[in-house]
């Protein structure tokens, strides 16, 4: 298992660049003025369908396929799923699903105050960051660096327990919204299935 940060003894004060601000890298306002691309239907269809043929999964291979085919309708270079859940007495996000560029640290976490996936569960909005580690050092490194990141709740039962998330580590990629569309159609059908997936997990 990969730990992205331990920060004992850190706090939000001292991890933080005071010469970025939140504000300074959020974008999500850009969302609505950026040029959206045209739908992809049977691009879009074919997901659902890998996805529903999938009924049978673990919830964790669930959330798996899920990063995986939004990294595919989106066309970005990593993706995932991060949930929020208690370590050591401290909330963090631990990455359950993770797809391209960043795959190798699936199962890492992140303390909540110190991830852009804390914004989202504090604001239960879509968020759009650029170049959050201006604002979001990380203890490592993260190679290649996140360019772009588009998050979502992760909605369960009503209550948000984690975040989804495509991630652009080239400048010439921007998310648009119908990006965030296929992000959330695809997140609602995903949420309906790990429901299921759990309680049958829960049972057996």
């Amino acid at each position: 298992m990969v730990s992205l940060v331990r920060l004992e003894g850190v706090t939000l004060e001292n991890l933080t660049d005071p010469s970025f601000s939140l504000t300074a890298v959020l974008t999500t306002d850009e969302l609505a003025s950026r040029r959206s691309r045209s739908p992809d239907l049977d691009r879009v269809n074919n997901a659902y369908i890998a996805l529903l043929s999938g009924r049978l999964y673990s919830p964790e291979a669930l959330l798996q396929r899920f990063a995986e085919l939004l990294l595919e309708v989106c066309n970005g270079h990593s993706a995932g799923v991060s949930i929020l859940e208690e370590e050591n007495r401290r909330q963090v996000f631990r990455w359950h699903a993770l797809a391209g560029v960043y795959a190798s640290y699936r199962w890492g976490i992140m303390p909540r105050y110190a991830s852009p996936c804390g914004v989202v569960l504090n604001t239960e909005a879509v968020q759009l960051f650029k170049y959050p580690e201006r604002h979001f050092p990380y203890s490592i490194p993260l190679e290649p660096p996140i360019c772009e990141a588009l998050l979502t709740p992760f909605r369960l039962n009503g209550n948000v327990i984690g975040t989804a998330w495509v991630i652009a580590h080239d400048e010439n990629r921007q998310f648009d919204e119908e990006d965030l569309r296929r992000m959330e159609n695809l997140l609602r059908l995903t949420a309906v299935s790990y429901d299921i997936a759990l309680k049958r997990h829960e049972t057996s």
